[in-house]
């Protein structure tokens, strides 16, 4: 069955590109425009300093992960189906809210003691500490909110608005390496601004205002979204978490080098983030409707996706020592080794978020992508002591790979025993 032969086809694919569009917009403004001023800050912070904010941004991200607890998937999947009851959205609305506001609770009672008594973090307990109000700003962000209701136009031109803010900021207030601890805080406001406005657009454009909600629906909600939040942390927290535990295994130097090459690799892996994402909610609808729909459309949109992800894979193997040279400068030639290790990243995390967005979320397989993620993560920790320790970030860069390929065969393997395939001659 070929796509343009399905019901409404026309209504859906305008339907689909729209949401592309604003959730281009959207990634645009929370992975590439914040990446514009890094040439600037790595040539005035210098490695060491450089790294010791990735150090301070990369603690903040870490926990920021638990607080989002995976709404980015299951709220959106709970609005989308619900979206014509106003009720119901306010429920989800207001239960994800509280959830993040507890959680981000007991992420702070462990940060506190952290920022006080660990040594490589309580000597710069300013820098940190600014970097953890993004910890707090994750309470509001509620992207998850328009996505599912695709209505995407509102938070998309938000965040560009506050980006393109930021990124000034940053050129005005960061003159020199002195002004290192600034750089978290900027961002910082740049989130809680765009958080509060947000959760304004919410009440004013779309009527749904906060209620607070029995314990037992939070309760309810919070263990339905656990094998979201596994695959969740799973998936993206070895990234932060990777600069993380470097912090503590490398000097500040390797931890600039690191982050450098993720600071090339970031931007280039967001870019296909919009298109698989946009497919969401539709595919949360099909699943209701037809097997067979689901894997044409496997076949069409998102084999497209995943080849062109491949592509800019390959372009940024080749390419690393130039790309290197041109953005980060020669201080950071030790960086381009890194960005061909994890060159295969971007394609690798492509395949990850079509297996599991475009089949195994909306066809009701989230604990099976929990569990290929899980172990996933705990072989890549396991990896460690044995690659991180004595290579530093050329051992980190390789344990991430390895992370998003064991995901990649696995979860393959696994809608392909169920029916699900790219290609007919698989």
């Amino acid at each position: 069955m070929e796509i343009k032969n399905f019901p409404a086809y026309d209504k859906r694919k305008k339907r689909l590109f729209k949401n592309w569009y604003y959730l281009t917009l959207l990634q645009a403004a929370q992975y590439i425009i914040p990446f514009i001023p890094i040439p600037y800050l790595v040539r005035v912070l210098s490695p060491d300093k450089f790294g010791l904010v990735a150090f301070a941004i990369a603690v903040s991200q870490f926990f920021a992960v638990f607080v989002e607890y995976g709404f980015s998937y299951s709220a959106v999947k709970r609005i989308a189906i619900n979206k014509s009851d106003n009720n119901k959205i306010t429920e989800i609305y207001s239960t994800t809210i509280i959830i993040k506001a507890l959680i981000f609770l007991a992420m702070a009672a462990v940060f506190v003691p952290v920022l006080l008594f660990v040594p490589k973090i309580s000597g710069e307990k300013l820098v940190f500490g600014f970097a953890f109000l993004t910890v707090f700003s994750d309470i509001f962000f509620t992207a998850w909110f328009f996505q599912g209701l695709e209505k995407m136009r509102y938070i998309a031109y938000l965040n560009l608005i506050m980006g393109t803010l930021y990124v000034v900021s940053v050129f005005v207030f960061i003159r020199t390496a002195d002004d290192y601890y600034l750089v978290p805080l900027l961002e910082s406001l740049s989130s809680l601004i765009i958080g509060v406005v947000s959760v304004w657009i919410i009440y004013k454009v779309f009527g749904v205002k906060f209620k607070f909600q029995p314990f037992e629906r939070i309760v309810y909600y919070f263990k339905r979204g656990w094998h979201y939040f596994v695959s969740d942390f799973a998936s993206n927290a070895y990234m932060s978490a990777s600069v993380f535990i470097l912090g503590f295994i490398a000097n500040n130097a390797a931890v600039g080098y690191y982050r450098a090459a993720l600071s090339i690799l970031i931007p280039v892996k967001s870019l296909f983030e919009p298109v698989v994402h946009a497919a969401y909610p539709y595919m949360s609808k099909v699943a209701k409707e037809s097997k067979e729909k689901a894997v044409a459309f496997l076949r069409t949109y998102s084999l497209s996706v995943a080849a062109v992800s491949l592509l800019l894979s390959a372009k940024l193997f080749f390419g690393a020592e130039l790309i290197v040279k041109v953005f980060l400068g020669p201080e950071y030639a030790a960086s381009a080794v890194l960005v061909k290790i994890i060159s295969a990243v971007p394609f690798l995390y492509t395949l990850n978020m079509i297996f599991s967005m475009h089949v195994m979320y909306p066809f009701e397989m989230k604990a099976n992508f929990a569990k290929i993620t899980a172990f996933s993560a705990i072989i890549s920790f396991a990896l460690i002591p044995v690659l991180a320790l004595p290579f530093k970030d050329t051992g980190m860069s390789v344990i991430m790979v390895i992370g998003e390929l064991y995901i990649s065969v696995m979860a393959f393997r696994h809608i392909k025993a169920k029916g699900f395939i790219f290609s007919k001659n698989v």
